[in-house]
């Protein structure tokens, strides 16, 4: 969980990242179905996921640095595919894309 200060010091951006971080942290709070298969994928790994591109996106949005934006542009292409759970779409290969 991420602590951000309150009142008119939060910027933009922590706003962006912590309601990242809390839909990213009720995502993985759902129940499992015991199949250990299942659960590491759609309970576990999806969100986790999900979640780094939602802060990507932050990052996109709000910072500068060039150096950063080359690592996480593609993140976002590639990962987003990956939330329709049980649609194998997981197994499939990632096509490469280019990022604005």
């Amino acid at each position: 969980m991420v602590i951000a200060p309150s009142g008119s010091d939060v910027s933009p951006s922590m706003q962006a990242f912590k309601a990242a971080g809390d839909k990213t942290m009720q995502d993985m709070n759902r129940p499992m179905s015991g199949d250990a298969d299942r659960d590491f994928v759609e309970a576990e790994t999806l969100p986790q996921h999900q979640g780094a591109v939602e802060i990507a996106k932050v990052e996109l949005k709000y910072g500068a640095d060039p150096e950063l934006r080359k690592c996480f542009c593609p993140v976002r292409p590639r990962y987003h595919r990956t939330r329709q759970p049980g649609r194998g779409h997981w197994r499939q290969p990632l096509a490469s894309s280019t990022c604005t």
